[in-house]
């Protein structure tokens, strides 16, 4: 794994954080119910993912088990 995909995984869970507590914030203003705005929750969780994979290192496929003796 390179710097950046370890980067993202590490800023994922504060990120998160500030997130939904953001979001508690504008419910708790009654700007917008939480019950509308959960689903940003999930967008930003796979957006993140997303972005580990696309700067993730490509690494070639294991080679197939070979159960045992030759043919």
């Amino acid at each position: 794994m390179n710097s950046n995909a370890l980067l993202l995984r590490a800023l994922r869970g504060p990120l998160t954080l500030i997130l939904v507590g953001t979001l508690f914030v504008i419910d708790h203003n009654a700007v917008i119910s939480f019950t509308k705005t959960w689903p940003i929750i999930i967008i930003f969780l796979g957006a993140i993912r997303l972005a580990e994979r696309a700067v993730m290192e490509d690494t070639p496929p294991a080679p197939p088990y070979s159960q045992g003796g030759a043919r």
